[in-house]
């Protein structure tokens, strides 16, 4: 959610990060704002549904 209260669609990747020896040290993630196009994949299907509707 964002702080002015519109949702927002988020993706992340996450690894984990080894030493030499190959034991864990530490998780990093990133983490990103995929509103925009997760949008645009629903707006897709909404006209890929309503294209095979009208077939």
């Amino acid at each position: 959610m964002h702080k002015d209260g519109r949702s927002i669609s988020i993706a992340f990747s996450v690894s984990m990060l080894f030493d030499d020896k190959k034991q864990p040290i530490a998780i990093a993630a990133i983490v990103r704002d995929e509103t925009e196009r997760f949008q645009e994949e629903r707006n897709l299907k909404v006209k890929l549904a309503a294209y095979e509707r009208s077939e």
